[in-house]
């Protein structure tokens, strides 16, 4: 516990890990993920054919 001033109080704890994965331990990748999602939610991507190859897709 932390007290600041007369009227607030802080209590810190450890946090646990969010994954036994480093790569979604890690806040860069988490933000760049919650920014892919806010792209979809705006409608910014792209639909790929199945029939054509990946270049046609992104020419």
């Amino acid at each position: 516990m932390m007290q600041s001033g007369k009227s607030e109080m802080f209590e810190l704890k450890k946090q646990e890990r969010i994954s036994e994965d480093d790569y979604f331990d890690n806040p860069k990748n988490i933000e760049g993920i919650e920014e892919g999602l806010e792209d979809i939610k705006a409608g910014r991507f792209a639909t790929l054919n199945p029939d054509k190859n990946l270049w046609e897709n992104i020419l």
